[in-house]
């Protein structure tokens, strides 16, 4: 759990293979080792042995922009555009996908739900699906998702953590002058009343 790694620690030492990658501040190695999580940095494609002993699975799952292109880096006036494609083999009532968008310390931001019935299927037993996340929400920083195939009281399928990671640009909000400074995760326009 990398946020309780920020809790206890100041300094940090992040490995690759056995070599020290990066050595410093825990929040600097904890970055890092979020942005390299995942085998491509748009996303995650299942092997062979990551479905052998499945029965409802995620096969691909991909951060894209607009035009469809594989995608890391969002400015915050961007939607943050995920597109998954997933394997239904055993269905069962109340099945669902949850998709959870992960701060760079791991704390989740939030959740999201769809029913598997929501989506058709265009092969026997074979799904896919896109999901914006709107634009100027999510506040700059660094973040990744959770993947989740589950039926409530009865089963998680797939549980797929720490993909995608992305990285949200501050392209000139207010906030922009307290850069550095943790001002949340999420960023709403209130209405403002004069009482």
């Amino acid at each position: 759990n990398m946020g309780v790694v920020g809790q206890l620690f100041t300094k940090g030492i992040l490995l690759n293979k056995g070599k020290v990658e990066l050595n410093g501040r825990v929040d600097a190695v904890v970055e890092r080792y979020i942005s390299s999580g995942s085998d491509s940095s748009f996303g995650y494609i299942a092997s062979e042995t990551d479905t052998k002993n499945k029965t409802n699975y995620f096969n691909k799952i991909t951060t894209v922009n607009r035009s469809g292109e594989g995608v890391s880096d969002y400015s915050f006036d961007e939607n943050v555009i995920l597109k998954f494609e997933f394997t239904i083999k055993a269905p069962v009532p109340r099945l669902q996908i949850g998709i959870g968008l992960q701060d760079k310390l791991q704390n989740r931001v939030c959740t999201i739900l769809q029913p598997v019935s929501f989506f058709k299927s265009h092969e026997a037993g074979k799904y896919s699906g896109t999901v914006e996340l709107p634009a100027s929400t999510i506040a700059p920083n660094l973040y990744s998702f959770v993947f989740v195939i589950w039926a409530k009281d009865v089963a998680v399928y797939d549980n797929i953590e720490n993909i995608c990671p992305v990285r949200i640009h501050d392209n000139g909000t207010e906030l922009a002058v307290y850069e550095g400074f943790d001002y949340g995760s999420i960023i709403i326009t209130p209405t403002w009343r004069n009482a």
